[in-house]
């Protein structure tokens, strides 16, 4: 019997100060800031340097339990268009739930960090 080692702790931090903010024109603008073990603690206003390279991040919109929408990106933000909304939920939708999660090459998705869309 093989036993293999718990991943949990090596895998990318969970992003912070995750924010959507819908915009004039009506798209959603998500942001949030990348957590590294490498140096300092994420709290700071400075992005901290790099710990997986390339950089790497999966974001997920979510309704009623259920992913309506997938984004990979290589910032740390992502527009979420007007029509994309209306595509994903029939009307522009005051409330939702997002996911977002560093992804490594090596090691694939880390720790998930969740916010709630909310007008």
């Amino acid at each position: 019997m093989s036993i293999l080692p718990d991943t949990a702790p090596v895998l990318p931090l969970a992003p912070l100060h995750l924010v959507a903010e819908r915009k004039p024109n009506d798209d959603i603008i998500f942001t949030w800031k990348r957590r590294s073990r490498a140096v300092g603690d994420g709290w700071s206003g400075a992005n901290p340097p790099l710990e997986y390279i390339p950089e790497a991040y999966e974001l997920s919109v979510v309704s009623s339990g259920i992913e309506v929408r997938r984004f990979a990106v290589s910032t740390a933000s992502v527009v979420y268009s007007e029509v994309q909304q209306i595509a994903d939920f029939g009307v522009l939708p005051s409330s939702f739930t997002w996911r977002v999660e560093q992804v490594s090459a090596l090691l694939g998705a880390g720790h998930k960090a969740e916010a709630v869309f909310d007008e």
